[in-house]
């Protein structure tokens, strides 16, 4: 079984397979970006626009909540974790 597969993934969640592809860069951006949003602090939006120039996803932050493709939300602390753990998994 394919580590990346989310077709028994209920409804919508199975759009986060996206984090399989995203070069550990950007994972390390997002981290980075989601910790900024929730301390209040100022990001460079730009940053989204540089997620959209790998035609990987359309992201969008409204804290406490990360869009993804105007159809899957999800909190900023668990993708926030999820994100962690995929990048520690795949620098081991």
């Amino acid at each position: 079984m394919d580590i990346l597969d989310s077709s028994n993934a209920p409804t919508n969640y199975k759009r986060l397979d996206f984090i399989g592809l995203l070069p550990k860069i950007i994972i390390a951006d997002l981290i980075e970006t989601i910790t900024l949003i929730q301390n209040n602090e100022t990001y460079d939006p730009s940053f989204l626009d540089s997620a959209e120039h790998f035609s990987v996803f359309e992201v969008a932050f409204s804290n406490p909540y990360f869009s993804i493709e105007n159809s899957l939300t999800i909190h900023m602390d668990d993708l926030k974790l999820l994100l962690t753990e995929w990048f520690e998994f795949r620098n081991s």
